[in-house]
């Protein structure tokens, strides 16, 4: 088998890999939120969905450089920040929670890395919206590109805390919630695409699109409260 071969098989494993794990995570997402936290089911299902996840955002990166080479460089630059969205939260969700593995500045610092990358990814996206000329891709290119210059201010807010002890489950709780909206946003930006342009027209297609970010930044404001004062089993 030739080495285009190899690499078509892989890209066509990556596609079915995101797909699938794409699926299963976006419908898994719901059951850790829903149930007893830190209970056998919540930790078991949330295992399996940072799995999936994980599953998509290996597979993601591999699409993202497809994308490059067919040509496709806006899909490409905008899979690849959905792709580091995703995994900023994934990791942070479930590191806040091992302590034995980063000291707390270790955490803090990394995360700060992670979050200036998404800042600089956002001004990245932000100029080459500029360059284009299709609306519903410079309206895409301009929201997740803001999202990423406020990813530069959370950096700072954590340049500025001298607090040494996390917030572990709020930390836990917060890097969930982002990761599934990173999740839902991908699907339905990505896998509903032609779906979604076929019935929304200008700006209306930013309600599906932005509908995840807002139902999770509900959902965290809620969480904040409720379990801020309240401790669950690590993994």
């Amino acid at each position: 088998m030739s080495l285009i071969a190899i690499l078509e098989k892989i890209v066509d494993l990556s596609l079915i890999l995101h797909v699938s794990a794409g699926l299963g995570s976006i419908i898994l997402f719901w059951i850790p939120i829903f149930t007893q936290k830190g209970s056998e089911i919540h930790r078991k299902i949330g295992k399996t969905y940072i799995f999936l996840m994980w599953g998509v955002i290996f597979s993601g990166i591999v699409l993202t450089f497809h994308k490059l080479d067919e040509g496709a460089t806006d899909p490409a630059i905008f899979l690849g920040f959905l792709v580091f969205l995703a995994a900023r939260p994934v990791w942070y969700g479930m590191a806040i929670l091992k302590p034995y593995q980063y000291s707390s500045k270790q955490l803090k610092n990394y995360h700060i890395i992670l979050r200036l990358i998404l800042f600089i990814y956002g001004i990245f996206m932000l100029i080459r919206a500029t360059y284009l000329e299709d609306q519903a891709i410079i309206l895409l290119m301009i929201v997740f590109g803001i999202l990423g210059i406020f990813a530069g201010l959370d950096a700072w807010k954590d340049c500025r805390n001298t607090s040494k002890i996390p917030n572990k489950i709020q930390g836990h709780f917060e890097g969930m919630l982002f990761s599934g909206v990173a999740a839902y946003t991908g699907f339905l930006t990505i896998g509903g695409y032609e779906f979604i342009a076929k019935y929304m027209v200008g700006y209306w297609v930013l309600i599906p699109w932005l509908l995840p970010s807002f139902v999770g930044i509900l959902l965290i404001f809620f969480y904040r409260r409720k379990f801020s004062a309240k401790k669950i089993k690590t993994y």
